[in-house]
């Protein structure tokens, strides 16, 4: 597999949650950010596109 472009589709976004839920060790309550991009790849002869997302969760 190579890829062969990425490309990001639109700005982070910022997910806040109260201070209350924070530090509680769950991540579907926890503040993150995140960014979601779009890549190109070639897998023997086909090229196909992917999409993905990167959370970075805040402390």
């Amino acid at each position: 597999m190579k890829i062969s472009s990425i490309s990001f589709k639109e700005p982070p976004v910022s997910h806040e949650f109260p201070p209350l839920y924070e530090g509680l060790g769950l991540p579907e309550v926890s503040s993150f950010i995140q960014q979601r991009f779009e890549f190109v790849y070639t897998l023997g002869e086909v090229e196909r596109i992917g999409l993905g997302s990167i959370r970075f969760y805040k402390r």
